[in-house]
């Protein structure tokens, strides 16, 4: 499973030349993965996780050598975030092989704290996260950020909910998605299908 990931990973656009490199996107994307979820978040942290767990990721991943933590950064300061959801996305539903099981599907948006600014104010602005989640599963089916100047979450929820190809399944959202036209909008549709799809 994990070289299917990887693989998949490694369709991600990447902006680094391509003389002299060592590590694919892919490889380099899924090490900073294991990082995050190992409570490291900021670049430094994540090069720090390699060096400490650096004979286990040799040996596990079939490696020689391990991305740097210049590597890391580079990488992940051009990676497109939406792409990146999607792969995930992609990968999550295959691997759990159980989308009969997606009876209930939650819907939530939080602010990212550190994008807030004019906080207070009635024009205040941030970057906001919608995700779509399965709980029995702990598993983000999919998520989207957004400018909260630029988009409407009700917009890019119902995109979420398009691009999830999830049919027959109960979506629960807070009161701001209970608006008339957007319920009507959902009722009225075809059953939602995965992207390319016809």
């Amino acid at each position: 499973m994990v070289s299917d990931l990887i693989e998949q990973l490694n369709r991600l656009p990447d902006e680094r030349r391509r003389a002299g490199m060592r590590h694919g996107v892919g490889l380099v994307v899924l090490i900073s993965m294991m990082a995050v979820v190992s409570g490291m978040s900021s670049y430094r942290a994540m090069g720090d996780f390699v060096r400490a767990n650096k004979e286990e990721l040799l040996q596990r991943l079939g490696l020689c050598r391990l991305p740097s933590y210049s590597t890391i950064r580079r990488v992940l300061m051009h990676l497109p975030t939406e792409a990146l959801s999607q792969v995930l996305s992609r990968w999550n539903r295959a691997a759990l092989g159980r989308e009969e099981l997606y009876k209930w599907v939650h819907l939530d948006g939080k602010a990212i704290k550190g994008t807030v600014e004019r906080h207070g104010e009635s024009n205040q602005d941030f970057v906001n996260m919608v995700s779509l989640f399965f709980e029995p599963a702990k598993l983000v089916l999919a998520s989207c950020s957004f400018h909260n100047k630029q988009e409407s979450e009700i917009k890019v929820v119902e995109e979420l909910i398009n691009r999830s190809g999830l049919e027959g399944v109960v979506f629960t959202a807070d009161a701001l998605h209970t608006q008339k036209n957007a319920a009507g909008h959902h009722r009225a549709q075809e059953p939602l299908r995965g992207e390319g799809e016809g």
